[in-house]
């Protein structure tokens, strides 16, 4: 398991003496770069180096901090970065930033020189944490009182609330939009795609008060065309490909209109099935969309062959929404569509071979799937029952490649590797 809390108490002191390091000695043009990010980021990075400085020194939520720093002021944060006992520690926030930043850079620069077209594919949560400074930054379209969630459904049945503050719709528009351009700018920076999580949001918000239980919340109407408008504007700007996350019960017309803007589909296989629980032909799947077997939050391919998530979902009192026999039955269906394309066995590679045969012209396969994983990395509606985001893949780095069957893969995808 990964411990997060040791993870950090260990990177802090060497961050710190990094920056000591890069104080004393920057190198050739670095402390030039250091301060062009500092210009290019300019208030944003300000006030958010003030916040940190002050979460840290007040250890509380910022709307239970002094009276003047419970809105972002700055004139104080100017105070701040010439204070002597807090001018290092602003500096040491921004020099934090930067180094991130530069990072994601360079990883973005290497994948380019390797020949991916796409490159990184980075994720856009549908909210944030209520008591952080995106949401003490922008009081105005961010509605810290309202958590973002969804009805109970099959898949959760008690409802869910993920505990993230998002956009307000009278809030953007008092703000022409500006918050969530930021956002979506920032997210693009140094991506070749971006998916946006829970692209529903962008039309309907199901919001729940804090202190009521997610069964309890109701949807709210979003500025959809403006929404749309803006993430298009943005993506032809920063040359990026947009992902709209739009699983679950789609409302009518949503797809066709967001696709109109050119924002792509999220197809998962395991949901591309008629009433009858058939699963659709490859010809089906749109063009301009992503193709994937799961998700994060669903079984991977060994767990879900081996009904290792109903058992564990089922120990963990959720209902999974499936019984046994409809496991076996998409087992079935899963196999027929598979030989209705020629393909005469069923193990991840023959999926992959699948998806790979859709005319989607994106495809994207787990680490998880490759490497035989049963367990999922995360199960909704869970913070402490089960090891969301915690487990360590089996293999390093290093041994990855000896790990997977890179021939099967090959193999598998060639369809994808001669277009």
């Amino acid at each position: 398991m990964v411990d997060y809390v040791g993870v950090a108490a260990l990177k802090w002191p060497a961050l710190r003496a990094a920056f000591a390091a890069f104080k004393a000695n920057p190198g050739l043009g670095r402390w030039q770069d250091f301060e062009a990010y500092r210009r290019e980021q300019g208030t944003l990075l300000s006030r958010f180096a003030c916040f940190e400085v002050m979460r840290h020194k007040f250890n509380t939520p910022w709307w239970e901090w002094p009276d003047d720093w419970r809105q972002p002021d700055d004139a104080a944060c100017a105070k701040l970065h010439r204070a002597r006992d807090t001018a290092a520690e602003v500096e040491f926030v921004e020099f934090v930033q930067w180094t991130a930043d530069r990072q994601l850079g360079a990883c973005q620069a290497l994948a380019h020189k390797l020949g991916m077209r796409v490159g990184l594919y980075l994720d856009v949560a549908v909210g944030v944490q209520s008591d952080g400074f995106d949401a003490w930054n922008e009081q105005v379209a961010i509605s810290r009182h309202l958590g973002v969630g969804a009805p109970p459904d099959p898949l959760n049945t008690a409802g869910q609330d993920w505990g993230l503050a998002g956009f307000n719709a009278a809030g953007l528009e008092q703000r022409a939009f500006e918050p969530f351009r930021q956002m979506l700018r920032a997210s693009m920076h140094h991506a070749g795609a971006i998916r946006l999580d829970h692209a529903f949001g962008l039309k309907r918000l199901y919001l729940v008060p804090r202190g009521f239980g997610p069964a309890n919340g109701a949807y709210v109407l979003m500025p959809f065309e403006a929404l749309l408008a803006a993430t298009a504007q943005e993506s032809m700007a920063s040359r990026c490909v947009v992902i709209g996350e739009d699983l679950g019960t789609v409302p009518p017309g949503f797809r066709e209109q967001m696709n109109g803007w050119g924002i792509w589909s999220y197809l998962v296989m395991m949901f591309e099935t008629d009433d009858q629980g058939v699963f659709r032909n490859a010809d089906y799947y749109l063009p301009d969309a992503l193709v994937t077997f799961n998700t994060h939050d669903l079984s991977t391919y060994a767990g879900w062959r081996s009904f290792s998530d109903l058992k564990t979902k089922r120990a963990l009192g959720i209902d999974p929404g499936e019984t046994d026999e409809g496991r076996w039955h998409a087992l079935g269906q899963l196999d027929d569509v598979l030989r209705r394309h020629d393909i005469h066995h069923n193990d991840f590679y023959s999926v992959a071979s699948f998806m790979a045969r859709t005319a989607s012209r994106m495809m994207a396969v787990s680490m998880e799937d490759l490497l035989g994983i049963v367990e999922q990395p995360n199960i909704p509606g869970t913070v402490y029952e089960h090891p969301n985001w915690k487990r360590r893949l089996p293999v390093s780095i290093e041994h990855l490649a000896s790990a997977i069957d890179i021939d099967a893969l090959k193999r598998a995808t060639r369809e994808r590797s001669h277009a």
